[in-house]
């Protein structure tokens, strides 16, 4: 009787996400969208990672996670280019780690643009929202580490482009302590990349 309540987790990478979840259904499990992630390789709405991964046994009614695709459309330009702004994308992301680490207030904030937005977070919902949150933060814990992991750039213009990466935030107080998926929008203004939008959501059993 145990087994016969146990199923084979279907391979739904590569499908749209409709469509994996038919065939999830038809398995008897459940399909969750965990988040979604910027790939210019695949198409809008494409399954791109699940967990449990296909071909592990799982009680019915379990519930399968999936990335799927946001399509990110990239420019056509000279390898040689892409190459100098995917630098620049990186070297301006590695310094925003590190301002944060600092919990320097005004350094952080100097890595966005007055016009950021924020959707996920009503307290980071525009400029002046997440200074003030980021302030009351920074005072709050005495200490804060980022890793940052798997990061890609998505070079959309000459000056707009994307990044996407997982980041492990720890600080001073580990009830706040989480790991997520972060895409980080940017757009160069009078010669500096600036973030004009931000995107996170949580990977839980990390």
């Amino acid at each position: 009787l145990l087994s016969s309540s146990r199923v084979t987790v279907p391979d739904v990478v590569g499908l749209d996400v409709e469509e994996a979840r038919s065939v999830l259904e038809r398995a008897g499990l459940k399909l969750e969208v965990a988040g979604k992630v910027p790939r210019s390789d695949a198409e809008e709405d494409e399954v791109i990672t699940q967990s449990p991964a296909a071909g592990k046994k799982v009680e019915k009614g379990n519930v399968v996670k999936v990335d799927i695709c946001r399509k990110v459309q990239e420019a056509a330009m000279e390898p040689s280019k892409r190459s100098e702004l995917e630098n620049q994308i990186r070297n301006r992301l590695n310094a925003w780690e590190l301002a944060w680490e600092s919990r320097d207030v005004n350094a952080y904030m100097s890595f966005y643009s007055p016009d950021f937005y924020c959707s996920y977070n009503p307290k980071m919902a525009n400029y002046a929202l997440l200074q003030q949150h980021k302030s009351n933060l920074f005072r709050t814990y005495s200490w804060i580490q980022l890793e940052i992991s798997e990061v890609q750039v998505f070079i959309e213009s000459d000056s707009t482009a994307q990044t996407t990466f997982k980041q492990l935030y720890t600080c001073s107080d580990a009830r706040a302590n989480d790991f997520g998926q972060k895409t980080l929008k940017w757009k160069l203004v009078n010669g500096q990349w600036l973030i004009y939008n931000e995107e996170w959501y949580e990977i839980a059993n990390y």
